[in-house]
């Protein structure tokens, strides 16, 4: 985080006609006279800006009532973030209370010079900008800062609107955002419910662990909390988790029915949190794809300890050795043979880790700045922003995000193609089991099950046992 100095000089102009989320009309500056306002420029899919929003969040609620205006200003990244309905689900999926201003030309941001995300702006009672924060804020100096600043004005105080809750039922999914798989169990890290629900390919549920309210307790299942869990791997009679909010390896024991902690992830040497997204196990090892410190880490599963494997922790896109290539948001993890395969999310690319050479390359994808929606051959080939991975019956396919898309690359021919499918609003993971691959569409909050061999697809519905099978697939056939 660094600080700027007080500078009572600047004031700036209205705001331009944007889209708004989360109030009932654009808000205004001159409107907010008399008032403190905090602007905060994020992008929804910057993991560092999702970090930042907690300090947002205790700004909130320490200073309740008082005549605060907090205003997260989207400056999206990627051209799918553009699309309001995507916008609308990621800001509830992300959980997000503030008012939003849709900022997809980034004519607020040039107006703040905002030139990296996150981006804090503190503008005085008298409309004048006094303080710009870059990077993720330290919690209490924002709110010292804002105390302050609360400290200049004689309005009155007033409440801060209530958002209406967003909660879907426990029966259903929300905002699931991790599968493994079995012969013939399913594992689904439903993300929105921070909790782990576990059913047989057929959406038959069998247990739950923790949920629905985000927390950090070992325990069996009805006492486990998580918190915003993602990544999943089966290991023997247990399903590790990639507990991606708490910065942990957890582990479900499923004999017992019991939630362990195997390991915290400490921020590293620059403060930066791990944010574990996705695991993949090879051997005596378990791969961890940490979004945050764009780094992959691996543990030993006999002893648990952890270690730094790939990546410099810089966010780029560079091949060569693991411990000079760089990662941008790695995402996505599956098993190759003696290759570790990593979606890059943030480079758009494919990447693969040779365990016997120690060397990274990119298969998929060219930088950090060119994405898109293209087939064909590595060369010029594109994707936009995915997020999950698998390999089955020796393609690897792939949950192009912001493409809405399924793409599957073909290692012999060396071809990316796009698959027809239902039609996806936001699919982030993928599994594979027997002939089937499992398909997780988050902002949908639905599973599909795409049967390779038959061409068919299948939406995947959570059922009691009691309930019996005639409703736990609806055929549905490609868009």
């Amino acid at each position: 985080m660094r600080l700027t100095p007080c500078t009572h000089g600047i004031r700036p102009p209205e705001f331009p006609e944007l889209p708004w989320i989360n109030v009932d009309q654009p808000l205004r500056l001159d409107d907010l006279l008399g008032q403190v306002v905090m602007l905060g420029f994020w992008s929804s899919t910057c993991i560092r800006c999702q970090e930042g929003l907690p300090a947002m969040h205790r700004a909130l609620q320490r200073f309740e009532g008082r005549p605060l205006q907090i205003i997260a200003v989207h400056s999206p990244r990627f051209a799918g973030e553009h699309d309001l309905d995507y916008l609308q689900s990621a800001v509830e999926r992300i959980g997000v209370p503030f008012a939003v201003a849709v900022d997809n030309d980034h004519r607020l941001a040039r107006t703040f010079s905002v030139r990296e995300l996150p981006t804090f702006a503190l503008i005085d009672p008298r409309g004048y900008v006094c303080r710009v924060v870059r990077g993720v804020p330290d919690p209490l100096h924002l709110i010292d800062a804002l105390e302050g600043l609360l400290g200049l004005t004689d309005a009155p105080d007033h409440p801060h609107p209530t958002l209406p809750s967003s909660t879907r039922p426990p029966d259903r999914l929300s905002y699931p955002a991790g599968l493994s798989a079995t012969q013939d169990r399913l594992a689904i890290a439903d993300t929105g419910h921070h909790r782990i629900v576990l059913t047989r390919h057929d959406g038959e549920l069998l247990e739950t662990f923790g949920g629905p309210e985000p927390g950090f307790e070992d325990g069996p299942a009805e006492k486990a909390r998580f918190f915003r869990p993602r990544g999943l791997a089966f290991v023997d009679d247990h399903l590790l988790v990639a507990d991606t909010a708490n910065h942990a390896i957890r582990s479900i024991d499923m004999a017992r029915g019991q939630v362990d902690t195997l390991a915290l992830l400490p921020p590293d040497d620059q403060g930066q949190v791990h944010a574990p997204r996705a695991l993949a196990r090879h051997g005596s090892w378990l791969y961890i794809a940490c979004a945050g410190t764009h780094t992959i880490l691996r543990m030993n599963l006999d002893d648990h300890t952890i270690e730094a494997f790939a990546g410099t922790g810089h966010e780029d896109s560079i091949d060569g050795h693991r411990r000079s290539a760089a990662f941008a948001q790695p995402t996505g993890l599956v098993m190759h043979d003696d290759q570790l395969l990593i979606i890059d999310s943030t480079s758009s690319t494919l990447r693969c880790l040779n365990l016997r050479s120690n060397r990274v390359a990119t298969l998929v994808g060219k930088s950090l700045f060119e994405h898109g929606m293209v087939d064909g051959p590595p060369r010029n080939a594109l994707m936009q922003h995915p997020r999950g991975v698998t390999v089955h019956r020796g393609r690897i396919y792939i949950a192009d995000a912001l493409n809405c898309a399924l793409r599957c690359f073909d290692l012999e021919h060396e071809r990316l193609q796009t698959l027809d499918t239902p039609e996806l609003r936001f699919p982030t993971a993928l599994t594979s089991s027997g002939d089937s691959l499992f398909v997780c569409d988050t902002h949908a909050h639905t599973i599909w099950e795409h049967n390779t061999e038959a061409g068919t697809w299948e939406r995947v519905t959570l059922t009691r046992p009691s309930e019996g099978d005639e409703a736990t697939h609806t055929p549905t056939p490609p868009a």
